[in-house]
């Protein structure tokens, strides 16, 4: 096998040319590079390159960041030339948060829609909203202070199950959106939104304004000189479609952008810095590292065939973990994600479809852990802390796929701070059909188990906990299976219609109360209606 060596003294400098040479071959070929930081023009990868293997040994890091200095400015901030379009900046190599009003949390604001949600498999709104209802928000003059400055700000809009970010122009708290909102602001009765890129900096912040970055130090922290880096590409490695055979091994991505888009479910709109729009064929991507990003880490839409993505530790990102369409043999496999969702609040650690889903590790994430479709299989997985802002999805989430497995993960720590606030240890939504659901233990999850609108699956030899009460709840299905589990809470509450449940056998229960049977009448509980499956 051919190799092309890069780094310092070696045959090549950069990792384009060695690629630009190693096209003059055909077959297996590999492009070794050495350590060293790589600051490196977008790389696209095609049919020409089938064969290749694109292998780091040693510390490698590419990057698609720009860097400057900081120097004082006024009002006690520090700043410094930047790209017009940036939402990612780190000060001497930690990221710094953007500045953002409220500085956490959310602000109500007033604007209604009251359309009815049918279901995604349903269309939708039974009445879709107008131009106006996707890119206007009436935003509430109690929730700001007086003198507060809407110049050059954007709306991250909090809906349901996702979130919109938006630049805007206000006049007379009348917020109007620069590109439609992904949902109609105040839907589903959710009337939450934040303003960031606020002159109103809280301390270690930063925003930016005609070409700067503004940075508010900390207590007795001194900036001058101070290096900060942005992102200035928005792929650091693409695929051109029909690309094929390819790895790639061992290296480090950061700064990576991402340009403002509908970020659609999941954060699936934006970028990724391995991306591919169109579906590659045998290729992997392991053991590499992931920080400081924009967008996704990997993003891989379309056609997928044989891709595996293994080893991979991804931390510090935009959007989501790892995104992989599949129509069969693709794998995700012993990664681990955590902090991600930096930038759009409803990205999820991993997207599959049709896919292998094991053995990773995911941590603090603002939405769901892993969202499985297709005919999936999500084995010994290990989810903690999702659900940390969201609604409407779950440590582990599955929907609209038949005959899939999800079966030996644990999931741990999501509750929920209200009624309103959905969110789940594991959740089979709409057109799952055939799942099976096997050994997992989900502790500390308030819902345990929601399934909904979905038909024929089993839930069987799972052990439930918390301690406090949980809950495991059935609108609109039929025909489940629930046998062998284990409950161990002071108290179970089980929610389904009548015929939801088709076989409740052998479930242990260690509780402080008896259970609590809730009939549904679609999502309504029958008030004062208690029933016993056992009996039905």
């Amino acid at each position: 096998m051919m190799t092309f060596e890069v780094g310092e003294g070696k045959q090549f400098s950069n990792i384009q040319d060695a690629l630009d040479a190693s096209r003059s071959l055909s077959g297996d070929r590999e492009i070794a590079v050495f350590p060293g930081v790589y600051s490196i023009s977008p790389i696209c990868l095609t049919k020409k390159d089938k064969g290749l293997k694109l292998a780091a040994y040693g510390c490698v890091l590419l990057s698609g960041g720009v860097s400057s200095k900081l120097s004082k400015s006024e009002n006690g901030l520090f700043s410094a030339p930047a790209n017009s379009d940036v939402r990612l900046l780190a000060v001497n190599g930690s990221l710094r948060p953007r500045s953002r009003y409220p500085e956490q949390g959310f602000i109500n604001h007033l604007q209604e829609f009251r359309s009815n949600w049918l279901s995604t498999s349903q269309g939708g709104w039974d009445k879709g909203p107008t131009k106006e209802e996707l890119e206007e928000i009436r935003l509430d003059p109690k929730a700001f202070p007086p003198d507060f400055d809407f110049s050059n700000t954007e709306i991250c809009v909090r809906h349901r199950w996702d979130a919109s970010l938006a630049k805007i122009s206000v006049s007379g708290f009348l917020a109007k959106t620069a590109e439609p909102l992904a949902c109609p602001a105040g839907a589903f009765g959710v009337a939450q939104c934040a303003i960031f890129n606020s002159k109103s900096m809280p301390k270690g912040s930063w925003r930016l304004e005609n070409g700067q970055v503004f940075v508010k130090p900390y207590d007795l922290e001194s900036l001058e000189g101070a290096s900060i880096q942005f992102p200035a590409l928005d792929s650091l490695i693409s695929f051109e479609p029909g690309a094929s055979d390819i790895s790639i091994s061992g290296f480090s991505f950061e700064m990576c952008g991402a340009p403002l888009v509908n970020e659609l479910f999941g954060a699936g709109g934006v970028s990724g810095a391995i991306s591919s729009e169109s579906g590659i064929t045998n290729c992997s991507f392991e053991n590499l590292s992931f920080k400081n990003l924009a967008g996704w880490a990997i993003k891989l839409k379309g056609d997928n065939k044989d891709v595996k993505v293994q080893g991979c530790h991804i931390e510090g990102a935009g959007a989501g973990g790892i995104l992989l369409e599949s129509q069969g043999s693709c794998s995700i496999q012993g990664n681990t994600i955590q902090n991600i969702g930096l930038i759009n609040i409803s990205a999820v650690g991993i997207m599959a479809s049709n896919c292998l889903i094991s053995g990773n590790t995911l941590k603090e994430l603002p939405y769901s852990g892993i969202v499985a479709t297709g005919k999936s299989t999500v084995t010994s997985n290990t989810v903690i802390r999702a659900m940390q802002i969201l609604n409407d999805g779950a440590g582990v989430y599955a929907t609209f796929g038949n005959d899939g497995l999800v079966k030996d993960n644990t999931v741990m720590f999501i509750s929920a701070n209200s009624s309103r606030e959905q969110r789940h240890g594991l959740y089979l939504d709409e057109k799952c059909s055939g799942w099976t659901v096997e050994g997992n233990r989900v502790s500390d999850c308030d819902s345990a188990i929601l399934c909904h609108m979905s038909e024929g699956n089993a839930i069987r030899g799972n052990w439930f906990s918390g301690k406090t009460p949980i809950s495991i709840s059935f609108p609109r299905c039929v025909g489940y299976e629930v046998t062998g589990n284990h409950f161990s809470a002071p108290m179970l509450c089980i929610e389904c219609p009548r015929h939801a449940i088709s076989l409740w056998k052998e479930n242990d229960l260690s509780l402080d109360k008896p259970p609590v049977w809730v009939e549904l009448d679609d999502y309504a509980r029958k008030p004062g209606v208690e029933f016993r499956v056992d009996k039905i």
